[in-house]
This record gives structure tokens, C-alpha cells and sequence, in this order.
């Protein structure tokens, strides 16, 4: 599986007016997360930099070797090893969507987790306006285990959350023969 993507962890200061600029897209930010608003990359930088301390577990740049350029990014959370699980997102701009990439970094950065901590299961918050994030892992053998109906509102409309997850043994089960080339 190759391809000019990689992770790496976040670097401020080479990063951050990328993320800045990603994160505060107002088109794509409800694919992923809520809403966040800033007027000046000093505030963004300030948030972002306590939410690395507070709220991300993990954080990797995915960067596009080739092209020279943040592709996206990928973070776990709410990572509770005592029961051994988190939630993970990944983020790619719209130029790297709908083309393999997302399928490929999430492979990854599943491998790093399950590799490096004792999590047993981890978990994605998706909402049903998301229809290709939702297929996409229901079809990477992604189970859903709940939906928060009319969890959040946006453009006029409530929308549902779905929660997927899948186990360490679905993960090495089902991309055993690929794990070692990622």
C-alpha cells in the first residue's frame, strides 16, 4: 500500500497555519467536529495548543510527501486506558477524500494505536449527513453500536450521530494480510 502520505506528529511551529487554515474551513467542519471560529491564528494557536494538552490523546499530521503539504490530520481522544478504549477522527481536505487516502491513513494510524497502547476497542462519532465516512467504515468492518438521534443541529436541520466501533481482533482479523506493508 503505498503512497506519498504520512504521519507525522504535529509540529507548532511548522504547522500550525495549515491546521489554521484547515480546521477553520467552515464547509468541512461539520463533517468532522463542531464548529470552531477564529478571527486570528494566534487565538486558533492558543486553542489549539491547550487542546493537545487537555483533550487529544494523539495527534499526527498526515503530510503529503510529494506534494510538500498538510494533507489532513488524525487524532485519537477521550482515551481511557483503564478500559482500554478511545475515539479517533481523521481529516483530510477535500482533495484527498473520496479517493482511497482516508481508508489508508485510518489503516495507520489504527495500526499505531493498537501497536503502542492496551486499547481494545476504539470508537468514531459520525453523522448521517457524513454518508460516505458512514459507509466507508461501516464497510472497513466498522460495527455500530448506537445512534444518538438529532444530536446536532446544523443548516436549518437536526442530525443524527452514529457510533461505530471496532475491536483490536476485528482490526488484525480483518487486515492481517496488509498490516505489515502499511
Amino acid at each position: 500500500m503505498k503512497s506519498n502520505l504520512s504521519l507525522r506528529k504535529v509540529n507548532l511551529k511548522t504547522d500550525i497555519e495549515e491546521l489554521f487554515d484547515i480546521m477553520i474551513n467552515g464547509k468541512d467542519q461539520m463533517l468532522f467536529h463542531g464548529r470552531v471560529q477564529f478571527n486570528y491564528l494566534a487565538d486558533f494557536e492558543r486553542w489549539f495548543t491547550d487542546n493537545l494538552s487537555r483533550y487529544y490523546h494523539d495527534f499526527y499530521v498526515v503530510y503529503d510527501d510529494a506534494n510538500k503539504k498538510i494533507a489532513g490530520y488524525v487524532y485519537s481522544y477521550e482515551y481511557r486506558s483503564y478500559d482500554g478504549h478511545c475515539k479517533v477522527c481523521t481529516v483530510l481536505t477535500e482533495t484527498y477524500r473520496q479517493v482511497g487516502m482516508g481508508a489508508l491513513v485510518g489503516l495507520r494510524f489504527l495500526k499505531e494505536l493498537f501497536t503502542n497502547y492496551p486499547i481494545r476497542k476504539v470508537y468514531l462519532d459520525i453523522y448521517n449527513y457524513n454518508k460516505q465516512s458512514l459507509m466507508s467504515n461501516l464497510d472497513a468492518g466498522f460495527k455500530e453500536e448506537g445512534c444518538l438521534k438529532n444530536f446536532r443541529y446544523d443548516n436549518g436541520e437536526y442530525h443524527d450521530m452514529h457510533i461505530l466501533s471496532l475491536t483490536r481482533e476485528t482490526f488484525y482479523e480483518k487486515y492481517r494480510g496488509i498490516i505489515d506493508e502499511l
